[in-house]
Formats: C-alpha cells, sequence, structure tokens
C-alpha cells in the first residue's frame, strides 16, 4: 500500500488478521508512507541494507522484506516516491539498490507508486532518460 499516512497505522495493523503489518512512513509529513501485509506464518525480515536513499530532493519512502516459506525465498519491495523530487536522483537510486537485491539471486517483487506518468515519455525528457 502506498500513501498509508501516518494516522492510520493503527487500523492498517488491525485490519487482517493473521497478517503482520510492516511500514515505513515519512519523517516530517503526513502525507506518504509505504506499507505490507504479509501472512504471519511466513518467515518474514525487513532488509534495511536495501533502502533506497532518500534526501530533500528526492523523497520516497520504501520498504524491503525478505520471505521465506520452505525453502523459497522472495524479495518484497514497497515503494512511495513523492511526485515533486528529482526523477534523475530517484532513478540512480533505485538502481543502486537494485544492484544489491540481484546479487541475492532471489526473485523479486516491487510495487507501489512512483509516480512517473509513463504516457509522457515521448514528450518529457527526464521520463525518457530514466526509463
Amino acid at each position: 500500500m502506498s500513501e498509508i499516512w501516518p494516522y492510520n497505522i493503527q487500523f492498517f495493523h488491525t485490519i487482517l488478521p493473521d497478517y503482520k503489518f510492516h511500514y515505513a512512513l515519512p519523517y516530517d509529513t503526513s502525507v506518504g508512507g509505504v506499507g505490507v501485509h504479509i501472512k504471519s506464518k511466513y518467515s518474514q525480515t525487513v532488509v534495511k541494507d536495501y533502502a533506497i536513499k532518500s534526501s530533500d530532493t528526492s523523497r520516497n519512502e520504501n520498504l524491503w522484506i525478505q520471505i521465506i516459506n520452505g525453502k523459497t525465498k522472495y524479495i518484497i519491495g514497497g515503494i512511495y516516491r513523492h511526485p515533486s523530487g528529482s526523477l534523475t536522483e530517484f532513478s540512480n537510486n533505485l538502481e543502486e539498490t537494485m544492484c544489491k537485491v540481484s546479487k541475492c539471486n532471489v526473485p523479486c517483487i516491487i510495487a507501489g507508486d512512483i509516480n512517473i506518468n509513463l504516457l509522457h515519455c515521448s514528450t518529457d525528457r527526464h521520463i525518457r532518460m530514466n526509463i
């Protein structure tokens, strides 16, 4: 889930029985944030080493979780990119994280709201340069 907002956290913790709720919130605003519900029966570990860098010029919240079911492992990534930030900086930081994730040789699923309108790729050079 993206744009979960801090005042919804208690609700998200209780909405799905038998699921664990993980989340990352913005540090200085009440908008944004990302959350993931994962069935409690799975082994789950938040992997902080994969966090995408956030800065004043490229703000985002992201969450990376390793899930293990028996001998099968997955990495789940949840991302919310604030729309006014630098797309180039975000793209570079995402690429750095994806290089780390790919070294694990584990299937990875990424979901979220990255606020990039791909319909504008032919008219917006910032989008075209970063896809």
